[in-house]
């Protein structure tokens, strides 16, 4: 019960509040998952002006080469066969764009298994009226996901209608092969190679799309980019939901009693953000002031990695030399999928009669937590098994007494107890006395003004005399208050 390795209050928390509080670990992970999917897609996307470059470098080394073919006229001459060259290829541009959106599409399908969205073999026994409505919304999402899946076979169709008509172009060009070979013929220059021309053209063409495919894939930067910081604001909203739902209950807690107060702080937890980016960024030579500062101008790992992917290190460069930054930089970019799942967890801080309760002694802190269990109105039926073991026995005379008896009117406590205070002090209205001999369990009861039941509790329980005397002084002095 009493806890004590670093961030066990918010693990306290966690098991004080119980279910009413939804972790939404899948609604994280979903976030998680497309921030990394865009993080990737912009990688690829940075990528591009290089690879630009290097086809616009192709493009010119190929056109100093067509140049002598224009200076010599023969261009001209085969102006047709280059229009025809262009024409092909163009076509062959198209069925490999829409074959690769053809792809996408039944990767999509692929990935999503719609089965789990039904209903069928299930009804709702009180809220029928809400089911039916349910039922018709499924309906509808499976007629169109049924839609989708006939519309990617329409799209399969009509590749495979523009792959006819490249055929039927493959074959208009063939009519104009003996024209082309008449023309090449007709030139007489043996210092050029005119089945190059043809050749270099084709390559000219080929070149000139890709570049204009890049640059429609360079355009989408600033969406790429837009999306990954919606998905960083929803992730993070996600979280301040989570810690708004923690609040809730913490407010209703500390105002059910005063012994136990709890506060929270919104990703407050900066010795567990420090430890993630000491893991992290191991080897960059980054000193534990360092260190600090960092966890002090970033509020987790997702808002360091953005000031990197998105902005360039525009926060991180002035807090660190540049050797560190370009290290750092490395690491989050061969690592981030997984960076970007740490989550720095809230700070929470418990306060046993104004202080902290970690500077408590075991004892009080146990004490503290069943005095908090004791005063909640979570449930009808509360057992405790030997909380001696744990109870700091002042508590118990004091304080613990004291709540048990409020509260045992609206709530039914159990206990499992060798300690005679608290069947004693707490006036049980029915004690059960277990005892063994030769291997043969007797039990018996009775309530706490049978003297048979005294008898029992002084014989067989620790403190049980001394339990009778301590009631008397305790009752006397709460009838002077």
């Amino acid at each position: 019960m009493a806890y004590t390795a670093p961030g066990y209050e918010f693990e306290l928390l966690h098991k004080l509040v119980g279910g009413r509080v939804s972790t939404k670990d899948s609604a994280i992970a979903e976030q998680v998952a497309t921030l990394a999917e865009k993080i990737r897609l912009l990688n690829s996307v940075t990528e591009i002006p290089e690879q630009i470059k290097e086809l616009e470098e192709n493009a010119r080394d190929i056109e100093h080469k067509l140049t002598v073919f224009k200076e010599k006229g023969i261009s001209e001459k085969l102006e047709k066969q280059t229009a025809c060259n262009a024409d092909g290829v163009k076509v062959e541009d198209i069925i490999k764009e829409a074959k690769r959106i053809s792809q996408l599409l039944t990767n999509f399908l692929l990935q999503y298994d719609t089965s789990a969205v039904s209903l069928s073999g299930y009804t709702s026994k009180y809220n029928e009226a809400v089911f039916a409505k349910l039922q018709s919304l499924v309906n509808s999402f499976a007629a169109h996901m049924a839609e989708i899946a006939k519309a990617s076979e329409t799209v399969a169709e009509d590749i495979s209608s523009i792959v006819a008509v490249q055929k039927e172009l493959s074959d208009a060009i063939d009519e104009f092969k003996e024209e082309f070979a008449q023309i090449r013929r007709e030139v007489q220059d043996d210092t050029l190679d005119i089945e190059s021309f043809g050749k270099y053209e084709k390559e000219k063409a080929r070149i000139e799309n890709e570049i204009a495919r890049q640059k429609r894939e360079l355009a989408k930067e600033k969406t790429v980019r837009d999306a990954i910081a919606t998905c960083v604001r929803k992730r993070n909203d996600i979280l301040l939901e989570i810690f708004n739902a923690y609040k809730a209950e913490i407010n209703r807690i500390n105002s059910s009693q005063t012994e136990l107060q709890i506060s929270i702080g919104f990703k407050g937890d900066k010795n567990a953000w420090i430890g993630q980016l000491r893991t992290a960024f191991k080897g960059t030579g980054i000193s534990e002031v360092k260190y600090g500062t960092i966890g002090a101008s970033f509020s987790d790992m997702v808002a360091l990695v953005q000031d990197i992917i998105l902005d360039g290190g525009k926060l991180l460069r002035p807090l660190i030399t540049e050797a560190q930054y370009d290290s750092v930089a490395a690491k989050i970019r061969e690592s981030f999928e997984s960076l970007i799942s740490n989550v720095t967890p809230n700070l929470v801080e418990i306060s046993y009669h104004g202080k902290p309760l970690s500077q408590h002694s075991l004892g009080q802190r146990a004490s503290a937590l069943v005095l908090f269990i004791l005063s909640q109105n979570d449930n009808d039926v509360v057992i405790i098994d030997q909380p001696e073991d744990d109870l700091d026995n002042q508590v118990v005379y004091t304080e613990f007494i004291k709540k048990l008896k409020e509260k045992k009117y609206e709530t039914q406590f159990i206990f499992a107890t060798h300690n005679a205070n608290i069947p004693v002090l707490g006036d049980a209205e029915r004690i059960v006395a277990a005892d063994s001999s030769d291997g043969i369990m007797h039990i018996s009861s009775g309530t706490i003004d049978s003297k048979e039941t005294h008898q029992q509790i002084v014989d067989i329980m620790e403190g049980g005399y001394e339990a009778f005397k301590r009631r008397n002084v305790i009752y006397s002095t709460w009838e002077k208050n």
